[in-house]
């Protein structure tokens, strides 16, 4: 009897880790889509917002290879998204490790700006870009894709908490060893008693209303 209730001891363990398995499982699951939502929206909105531009006739003659060049590379990084969907579900595993390689943070800056500049218009929100340093040694080991991800990212989140009317700076400046971007806003700011929260997934601070986080 002893030996039968250890067995059905061993039994009822092993029957809960693999539920904890499918439940991780399933969370996994909805995490990734969620992130596939949040990481195409962002680049949709600015290509409709270049291309309704262009339809309405609002830029001139000069603007129009830079509007171009800007669709264009909106769409290469959507297709870079759709081609790299499951490498989102890799980041949540542990021991991936990003590839890195020199790339030119300006470059990436300058990249964002054209794309959110236009988005932030739409709302009434002056974007701004400026660098406290020489073009030249801007360049650092990482990967371009996830790094514009992730500054996107925050340009979003500014966008979304400001009012009309409002400024949005992007600052590149350089420290003694390394570059330091400044994105200043002159939204709601997060209160004191929510700053612990900022990194927790999709969380949104007590004084945003109803408005979707990312």
């Amino acid at each position: 009897i002893g030996r039968l209730a250890r067995t059905l001891d061993e039994l009822a363990l092993q029957l809960e880790a693999e539920q904890k398995c499918r439940d991780e499982d399933m969370e996994s699951r909805r995490n990734f889509f969620s992130d596939v939502s949040h990481e195409l929206r962002t680049p949709v909105t600015a290509l409709r917002a270049q291309v309704e531009l262009l339809r309405d006739g609002l830029a001139t003659e000069e603007e129009l290879p830079g509007y171009y060049d800007s669709i264009f590379q909106e769409t290469l990084y959507i297709q870079e998204l759709v081609d790299d969907l499951l490498m989102l579900s890799r980041l949540q595993a542990s021991g991936y490790v990003i590839e890195k390689e020199p790339c030119c943070l300006l470059d990436i800056l300058n990249d964002i700006y054209q794309s959110m500049a236009l988005v932030a218009s739409d709302k009434g929100i002056h974007l701004s870009f400026r660098q406290r340093q020489s073009s030249e040694g801007t360049m650092v080991m990482g990967n371009y894709t996830r790094l514009r991800q992730l500054i996107v990212i925050f340009i979003q989140n500014s966008i979304k908490y400001s009012q009309s009317g409002t400024n949005i700076h992007m600052i590149l400046s350089e420290s003694t060893d390394c570059y330091v971007l400044t994105i200043a806003d002159e939204g709601c700011g997060i209160p004191k008693q929510d700053m612990d929260k900022v990194f927790k997934r999709q969380y949104r601070a007590s004084n945003t209303g109803h408005t979707e986080g990312t």
